[in-house]
């Protein structure tokens, strides 16, 4: 993308002035090696209202909550179970590359939920015991 937006940059620069001189297949990364103040960095895709949601002091707060109803109730490692899913989108494009002067701050690309999703479900508990993946996906007889 960066080589294409180049030659765009020298075709409007060079308009009416016969053949438009285009850049090379490595010019994007000779820049980038004379220009350190660049850093490519991969963007990911996260939903906007989970974006929006990340501040640490609330997420403090929560688990503390936690830590002293466990305490309380005297929930032991095997008795908590963590559930995470992962989904495949369909229809959507994976996380992408950018090209950014900040090296700290990670760059996240909002994006719609109103898509199909293929889902893949994990589940074990807090002592080591799994239960086997499972895989779920759209539609109506399988």
């Amino acid at each position: 993308m960066v080589t294409g937006y180049a030659n765009t940059v020298l075709q409007y620069a060079h308009c009416g002035q016969g053949l438009v001189p285009v850049v090379s297949d490595h010019w994007a990364s000779r820049f980038l090696n004379r220009h350190s103040e660049y850093f490519i960095r991969k963007q990911v895709s996260l939903d906007v209202n989970r974006k929006n949601a990340h501040q640490p002091e609330s997420i403090r707060a929560w688990f503390q909550k936690y830590y002293d109803i466990c305490k309380q109730y005297n929930i032991h490692q095997g008795d908590k179970y963590n559930f995470d899913e992962t989904g495949f989108r369909i229809g959507i494009a994976r996380d992408q590359w950018i090209i950014t002067r900040d090296l700290i701050r990670q760059s996240y690309l909002g994006s719609s939920t109103n898509r199909e999703l293929v889902s893949v479900c994990e589940m074990i508990s807090g002592d080591g015991v799994a239960l086997p993946p499972m895989m779920i996906v759209p539609g109506f007889i399988h």
